[in-house]
C-alpha cells in the first residue's frame, strides 16, 4: 500500500469516520477539520465556477465547457465546486477528488513551505509579494502554489500525473483497499457481483468499483503484473 495516499486520505476521512469504519463516506462533515467549503451549482461549467472566482482565466470557447467539478484555492483555504445533476456517487467522488487536489497539491506543500521558511512566507505564497533571494535558494517554493490556485474536473478527464495521483487518493479516501480486500476475501462472486458489492458498500460509481474490483482481485490472487498496469488507466472516468 502506498503510504502517502493513505496518509493524505486519511486526512480527508472524518476521524469519526476512520474509527468507526463508517461507509459511504460523508464528505461534507470534512469541512469541519479540514479549511474547504462545498457548494452544489446545476449546469457547472467554467463561466459558472468563475462567478465565484474571478481571477480563474479561460478562453471564451471553453466557458460553457461543461464540469463535473472544479477546487478553487486561496489563503489557505479551498471552494469545492460539484456538479449538482450529477448522480450521489459520481457527486460523492467528485469531492474526494477536488478534496484530494487540494491537500495534496495546495495545502501540503503550502504547509511545507511555511513550516521551512516561516509564516512570513504567506504573503509570497498569496501573491502578496515576491520571494526574496533567500526563499528563492531554500527551493521549497519551487513545487508550491503561489496566489491564486485552482484545478477543474472536465466531463472527460484526461490521464494526466496529477489527475491519477487525485483519483488514487480519492479511491483511497472512499474505499480503503485493506477494507476492500477484507469485503471480496469473504466472497467468490463474479466480475458484475464483485462492482454491485463495491457500489452498495461504498458509494463509489460503477467505473471506480470496476477498478477497485479489478485491483483487489489481482491482490487476493497475488499477480501483480503488467495486465494490471495495462488496464488501470482503461477505467478512468467517462
Amino acid at each position: 500500500m502506498n503510504e502517502r495516499l493513505k496518509r493524505i486520505a486519511n486526512r480527508i476521512v472524518p476521524v469519526e469516520q476512520l474509527n468507526a469504519r463508517k461507509f459511504p463516506r460523508d464528505l461534507e462533515a470534512g469541512q469541519l477539520s479540514l479549511p474547504f467549503s462545498i457548494l452544489e451549482i446545476e449546469n457547472l461549467n467554467y463561466q459558472r465556477a468563475r462567478e465565484h472566482a474571478p481571477l480563474l482565466r479561460v478562453s471564451p470557447r471553453s466557458e460553457a465547457a461543461p464540469l463535473r467539478g472544479c477546487v478553487l484555492c486561496a489563503k489557505g483555504h479551498a471552494l469545492v465546486l460539484v456538479e449538482k445533476g450529477d448522480e450521489l456517487s459520481e457527486r460523492l467522488f467528485t469531492i474526494a477528488h477536488e478534496v484530494a487536489h487540494f491537500v495534496a497539491h495546495y495545502l501540503e506543500p503550502r504547509e511545507k513551505a511555511i513550516e521551512r521558511l516561516g509564516s512570513s512566507v504567506k504573503a509570497v505564497l498569496d501573491g502578496e509579494r515576491a520571494a526574496s533571494e533567500s526563499e528563492r535558494i531554500a527551493g521549497v517554493l519551487e513545487r508550491c502554489p503561489i496566489g491564486f490556485y485552482h484545478h477543474v474536473m472536465p466531463r472527460l478527464s484526461g490521464a494526466a500525473d496529477i489527475e491519477s495521483d487525485a483519483d488514487e487518493i480519492a479511491l483511497e479516501v472512499l474505499s480503503p483497499l485493506s477494507e476492500v480486500l477484507e469485503n471480496l476475501k469473504k466472497t467468490k462472486q463474479g466480475a458484475a457481483e464483485d462492482i454491485e458489492l463495491l457500489q452498495r458498500t461504498f458509494g463509489l460509481p460503477a467505473w471506480a468499483a470496476e477498478r477497485r474490483a479489478i485491483l483487489a482481485r489481482s491482490k487476493l490472487r497475488g499477480r501483480h503484473g503488467n495486465f494490471l498496469a495495462g488496464i488501470k488507466d482503461s477505467l478512468g472516468r467517462g
